[in-house]
């Protein structure tokens, strides 16, 4: 999602015609492609290519941008981890795609829309689940490492299968530092759900989508947890460690 935006970016200041292969086609992206036709771009998409023409000048337009779905699932998660009620305000439209809302179901994550604002919460404790990373409409690949520490918090087994970017595991080494056992399966990997074992750590992730993970369970984990490398989580989550702080969160800057 975030390189096809890039893409898309750098392409309008090239000269003449360019060509995006096996793009995103996600909520945001196709946010990004809109705006980009009403300041004047030729822009022609297909599940697998993107045609963009550079424009010399472009209208001055005024946007409202969709919710990030990512940023919201994860706080869904931080809800049912934390076994508490989290409500976002200040929202429009439809908030949770379907495969998301899939999701969140499984898991036994309950979420209540009310005019501008959506609330999380978890009745009876989560439960183990299967997910599968697929292309929009399907489960965005960056929200399974997020499942992934959500899925600690259970008791039982679950199993999660990365049909985008198989390699994409580097949150499982992660996930041991605070105690949560896993194994991997060919393009799956399993979470072994002990909630009582899991304890704070250090830890020093390399990616966005590890980062967030590792600090979703660090707010539940026992004792303080120390995190480097904490501009991943600045690239894709405004104001995280403030919001986080307005829950509750204990979170000191270094």
């Amino acid at each position: 999602m975030g390189g096809t935006c890039t893409a898309l970016i750098l392409t309008n200041q090239s000269a003449g015609k360019s060509l995006i292969y096996h793009n995103s086609v996600d909520p945001q992206v196709l946010a990004v492609i809109d705006l980009f036709r009403q300041s004047g771009c030729s822009i022609k998409v297909t599940d697998h290519q993107i045609e963009i023409s550079r424009q010399d000048s472009v209208s001055h337009i005024r946007v409202i941008t969709p919710v990030d779905r990512i940023v919201l699932a994860n706080v869904a998660l931080i809800a049912g981890m934390c076994k508490g009620s989290i409500t976002v305000t200040g929202l429009r439209g439809t908030l949770i795609d379907k495969a998301t809302a899939t999701m969140l179901s499984e898991f036994g994550i309950v979420h209540e829309y009310e005019r501008d604002s959506i609330t999380f919460y978890s009745v009876d404790g989560l439960n183990p689940i299967n997910a599968t990373s697929k292309p929009f409409p399907g489960l965005s690949t960056d929200v399974l490492p997020l499942c992934a520490a959500t899925a600690a918090c259970t008791y039982g087994k679950s199993k999660f299968t990365e049909l985008i970017y198989p390699a994409r595991t580097s949150h499982l080494s992660l996930l041991k530092e605070f105690g949560i056992e896993s194994s991997i399966m060919d393009k799956s990997y399993i979470i072994y759900g002990r909630p009582k074992c899991i304890s704070a750590a250090k830890v020093k992730p390399t990616d966005i989508r590890a980062a967030a993970a590792a600090l979703q369970l660090a707010l539940i984990a026992k004792g303080t947890s120390v995190f480097f490398n904490s501009f991943h989580i600045f690239r894709g989550y405004e104001n995280w460690f403030e919001k986080l702080r307005s829950l509750g969160a204990k979170i000191e800057l270094l």
